[in-house]
């Protein structure tokens, strides 16, 4: 084909920010078609982009000619040339061949050169390809809707698919698409100064005024439905691990944007060996380049900040695959930069330029060789220790100087007032005052004040214990049976007839059986978690019957026959308590369940920032409460991506109040 000679430049205007925008608006679509956005939203948000197209009957004149081909019925597979046509671009979509595609389809830019070999690495075929057209503003060019199944690997159902094209010929007699018009060019608002209005107009009542594909897309819209509601796998891959996939692909480019005030094309290239584009990137800070993309894969080597290294096409889980140094691994994409003026200076023990200041350990804490808790520790300094900080913090962590030594703390345990330092509270402390108490519940002892740490022994309900001091970050210090460790407060009790019976979930015919009332509309759920599956719904003032008492704040409850748990708080034994209110209280998000980029928040109470959507990730620090966070991303995971302080990492969604 002698495509070339009608090829535009490729150098044309992505709008990353829009796409940006788009990922953000439409998740709930973010499933099928290129920029995975069905049509119906495309065309309207391309219209707006280009400050609104004219309606049909105001654009440019057409023939009556032409407004009778408008009348005329769509017609079904009618050409065979446009359906091999079509064929072709989705097997060139689903292999990655962007130089095939290119000679079939053009212009194209060199970001959806990036996106097909994105979208070429979860999408197996096209199956069931259909085209739908009616004639275009010249002889032997057509308008096309292209209906399909688009099939992802390794999962059965086909996603429903609906895309719009627009067919022209070369000077050959050939027919090839005009990527001008193209779903993914017209989301993205590119080459808008070169369209044609009558083009423009014409597609635009064909997908909004004809009636044959208003219905088609409803169709779509409720096939698609219907299959994600069929295949749990299928929902999971367009509502959750593409559309992730999407999102780091925008966010790779949001970060060339944001680094070189480009579109992050300038300097790429084409590996000779794998096809790939690579460019050329820095170390931000030292680094190690790993095996895998995880903190827990084997170093290959360390990267010193400034280190020039090759990037592999776009970020993947939040990692770059780079080369330096004749070693191929992989990098996490927050410690890469494109511009080098932007790598951060190493702050060694000789840096006399680094401001100074005194400051002390919190609590007790190790001094580590690096900033990493996985870094070896050079040593333990007790709670009050006086150390010298170099600078301000760094991803987390100051970098110190105590008794000849220097190296790094997280910032969380640092305090320049002394009087904040905890006292210790060790098995040797005699001072601490102590006091009898008891297990509220069954609960476990644990070595240190976390849930992630390891259990020492499990107090039944009612075990007397020794209580040391009074709580610290909502834990007690305890002592049983000559054991030591720490319980949460909030199964603590002083008082012994507080203590909670064990309701056995087997004995449904317990004594101790009550009838009681939904205080609100709640749910029911399988187990004793707001994150356990919902049995049933009941709504306010439904009847139940609970089943011994409370244990960790729930009831065990049986209704319509079904048994199951509710929260305490949503029970009423007086009917007259009974609120008017039917939403799931449970349920009830006390933040988005998405943010937008850009949004900020004031935090409510202090949370855990990670280094991945991970609650066993390391911890990249503490937000604390009055803390304004910025948001990078949300993702359908519940994880949101923020900024706060210079720092950068991963916050539970719900979290964000």
């Amino acid at each position: 084909m002698a495509a070339n000679n009608n090829k535009k430049d490729d150098n044309m205007g992505i709008n990353v920010s829009r796409i940006k925008n788009i990922c953000s608006k439409y998740k709930k679509y973010i499933a099928t078609g290129a920029m995975l956005i069905l049509l119906s939203v495309v065309i309207s948000t391309s219209r707006a982009a280009s400050g609104g197209t004219s309606k049909p009957d105001e654009g440019p004149a057409r023939t009556a000619g032409a407004d009778e081909e408008q009348k005329e019925k769509v017609q079904v597979d009618a050409y065979e040339e446009v359906n091999k046509l079509l064929a072709q671009y989705y097997e060139c979509y689903v292999s990655g061949d962007t130089d095939k595609l290119e000679k079939i389809a053009y212009p194209i830019s060199d970001t959806e050169k990036s996106y097909v070999k994105l979208l070429s690495q979860y999408v197996e075929k096209y199956d069931n390809i259909k085209c739908y057209t009616k004639k275009g503003v010249k002889d032997g060019e057509y308008v096309v809707m292209a209906a399909s199944e688009m099939k992802f690997k390794d999962i059965e159902t086909g996603a429903p698919d609906l895309s719009c094209f627009y067919v022209r010929k070369n000077e050959n007699g050939e027919v090839y698409i005009d990527n001008t018009y193209s779903q993914f060019n017209q989301t993205n608002n590119v080459d808008v100064e070169n369209k044609d209005e009558a083009i423009n107009s014409l597609i635009t009542e064909f997908i909004e005024q004809d009636e044959d594909m208003v219905a088609l897309q409803k169709e779509i819209r409720e096939e698609y439905d219907k299959a994600l509601e069929k295949d749990e796998k299928l929902q999971v891959m367009v509502t959750s691990t593409f559309q992730n996939a999407i999102a780091e692909w925008v966010a790779s480019f949001g970060s060339s944007d944001d680094e070189n005030g480009k579109d992050g094309q300038d300097g790429e290239k084409t590996d000779s060996e794998s096809g790939t584009q690579t460019r050329t990137a820095y170390a931000k800070t030292r680094v190690n380049m790993r095996e895998k993309r995880s903190t827990s894969s084997d170093v290959i080597q360390t990267l010193e900040a400034g280190t020039e290294v090759t990037i592999y096409g776009t970020s993947k889980d939040g990692w770059f695959k780079v080369k330096s140094k004749g070693k191929t691994g992989f990098v996490s994409k927050e410690y890469i930069v494109s511009d080098k003026s932007k790598v951060e200076k190493e702050d060694d023990e000789t840096d006399t330029t680094a401001k100074t200041r005194t400051a002390y350990a919190k609590t007790k804490v190790n001094m580590r060789e690096k900033r990493s808790t996985d870094s070896d520790i050079i040593t333990t300094l007790k709670a009050g220790t006086e150390v010298t900080i170099y600078g301000t913090s760094k991803d987390g962590w100051f970098k110190v100087k105590s008794k000849g030594k220097t190296g790094y703390v997280s910032k969380e345990y640092i305090v320049s007032d002394k009087s904040k330092v905890e006292k210790e509270d060790d098995k040797t402390d005699t001072t601490a005052k102590t006091r009898t108490a008891y297990a509220k519940t069954k609960v476990n002892m644990r070595k240190k004040r976390s849930t992630d740490s390891d259990i020492i022994t499990t107090l039944k309900a009612g075990t007397k214990i020794t209580i040391y001091g009074t709580s610290k970050n909502g834990w007690f210090k305890i002592k049983y049976k000559g054991k030591t460790g720490y319980v949460s407060k909030e199964y603590i009790v002083s008082d012994k007839s507080k203590v909670e019976k064990e309701d056995s979930q087997a004995s449904s015919t317990a004594s101790g059986k009550r009838t009681a009332y939904a205080k609100t509309g709640v749910n029911m759920r399988k187990s004793r978690s707001t994150d356990s599956d919902v049995v049933q719904t009941l709504k306010a003032g439904t009847k139940v019957m609970i089943y011994g008492t409370s244990k960790n704040g729930w009831f065990r409850i049986r209704s319509k026959g079904k048994f199951g748990y509710v929260k305490k708080e949503y029970i009423v034994s007086d009917k007259s308590k009974v609120e008017k209110d039917e939403t799931p209280q449970d349920d009830r998000p006390s933040a988005p369940s998405y943010y937008s980029e850009g949004d900020t928040i004031t935090l409510s109470d202090s949370v855990n920032v990670r280094s991945s959507m991970s609650e066993t990730a390391d911890r990249v620090g503490l937000a604390y409460k009055g803390d304004v966070l910025t948001v990078i991303m949300s993702y359908a995971e519940g994880w949101t991506k923020v900024s706060w302080n210079g720092q950068t990492g991963y916050v539970k969604t719900e979290y964000l109040r």
